[in-house]
């Protein structure tokens, strides 16, 4: 009778202690997945993923405005245009066109991208921002996830860097904005951008944009040489097409002695008049 009572008692220790591990692995397991769930939630959102839920509706306003004051970190901001996203995903947030006032004061402004390369928001910039409403009566709102700085406010036409800056994240970005939201599923291989399964743009390397600058920074200055070399010539005696044939045909030295000439004669002329 003792030995069964002490083997009773056993069982039941041996009981307990298997009780109090499971609670003690079950409580482990518990704090283990609330590390890592707040691990995600601050982990930074990547600029492919920031750009699918800002195209997709995951804020309550995208805007196109201008910048009209700033106090703090505070811009007044009018409104010229709503982009609504076109998709019906659970993630498409965004509020009526009729419940986006026509001016709010957004906090927290940053570009992402900067049509003039600003470094921070100047009165008279024209901008895109995801933005969310902070009271009810639609007045201060906050940056949601991105805002760039863009050549205009108008969505069809608007550029978001000049042509030498582009590459396959702005250029996503101007076709959504140019499309008013309905272009808004891209895909990236290498330098390549594709829209809708469609390739839509290949970036251009560094050194073909510097050769294509400097193209026309020449072309530029060949005109304006031309356009002395024609003055020259109608302040002088010598024949304009004459003077031309020495631009095209004698290259820099042809040009260099023309106007020589033609500065020669010039004086000529004038000390005759005196």
């Amino acid at each position: 009778m003792i030995k069964c009572s002490i083997l009773i008692v056993e069982i039941g220790e041996e009981y307990q202690v298997n009780l109090i591990n499971k609670k003690k692995r079950k409580l482990k397991g518990s704090i283990a997945c609330m590390i890592l769930g707040v691990l995600l939630l601050s982990m930074p959102v990547s600029a492919a993923d920031m750009e699918w839920r800002v195209m997709h509706g995951e804020q309550d306003a995208l805007v196109l405005g201008v910048i009209t004051e700033i106090n703090g970190d505070r811009y007044l901001t009018e409104v010229q245009d709503v982009i609504m996203c076109q998709n019906d995903t659970v993630l498409n947030q965004q509020l009526p066109r009729t419940e986006v006032p026509e001016e709010m004061w957004i906090s927290g402004l940053k570009y992402r991208h900067s049509y003039h390369q600003r470094k921070q928001p100047q009165v008279g910039d024209c901008i895109m921002a995801s933005v969310d409403r902070m009271d009810i009566e639609g007045e201060n709102w906050e940056l949601r996830w991105l805002a760039l700085e863009v050549s205009s406010t108008d969505a069809a036409t608007l550029e978001v860097v000049p042509p030498e800056r582009m590459n396959t994240d702005c250029y996503a970005w101007q076709l959504f904005i140019n499309s008013e939201g309905e272009t808004n599923e891209f895909a990236y291989s290498g330098n390549d951008l594709y829209a809708d399964g469609e390739k839509v743009f290949s970036a251009v390397e560094d050194e073909s944009v510097n050769e294509e600058i400097m193209k026309k920074k020449s072309e530029n200055v060949q005109q304006e040489t031309k356009e002395e070399v024609v003055k020259a010539a109608a302040e002088s005696d010598v024949e304009k097409d004459d003077i031309l044939i020495w631009y095209y045909l004698g290259g820099g030295a042809g040009i260099v002695a023309f106007l020589a000439i033609a500065g020669i004669a010039v004086k000529k002329r004038k000390r005759f008049k005196s």
